[in-house]
């Protein structure tokens, strides 16, 4: 989330926690960043029932001009299993609109095809969705880990029967001497 405030001017906004899981899920957060102490959560911990969400609020405030990073750090944890971790990353712009940069557009990254979209509303707020599948990685490579394996495999049965030639050779060759 990008915000273009004022110096001394104090936003609120909220990020969406969205649990689509099957399961209840607790949910941490925590701030970190250059804003870290400037920014207030109205809760830091609470749970969500399966395929509920809920508006997490949020004050910051700076008097310093400057562009400034701040993550809020979302846990979510389960009574059984491991927990998964996000961050909602928020750029504070803070400057008294003597910028140029003043028309430029912020991007956020779309949960559809990791393309960049342009925000529609400047001052929208920030959704994540946990339950999402991540996106696999492509490999570059057209070799399985089958073949990989196979090949592998023959590779070390050819070294073992070299080597056992090699071994047992010289003693063949010495036999036929002592006779």
């Amino acid at each position: 989330m990008i915000l273009r405030v004022s110096p001394d001017e104090e936003i609120q906004r909220y990020i969406t926690v969205i649990n689509s899981n099957d399961v209840s899920v607790d949910i941490d957060l925590t701030v970190s960043g250059d804003l870290a102490s400037s920014l207030d959560l109205e809760e830091t911990s609470f749970s969500l029932e399966p395929n509920t969400e809920k508006r997490a609020y949020f004050t910051i405030f700076s008097d310093l001009s400057g562009t400034y990073e701040t993550n809020i750090n979302v846990a979510f944890s389960q009574e059984e299993g491991n927990g998964v971790g996000l961050s909602a990353t928020i750029i504070l712009i803070i400057s008294d609109g003597n910028s140029s940069d003043q028309d430029q557009t912020p991007f956020q990254t779309s949960d559809s095809d990791n393309d960049m979209e342009p925000i529609s509303n400047p001052d929208s707020n920030f959704s994540f969705n946990p339950g999402q599948n991540p996106v696999p990685q492509q490999s570059n490579s057209s070799i399985s880990s089958t073949t990989i394996l196979l090949i592998s495999t023959a590779f070390l049965v050819i070294v073992l029967i070299v080597s056992a030639i090699i071994l047992l050779k010289p003693k063949n060759k010495s036999r036929r001497k002592n006779a």
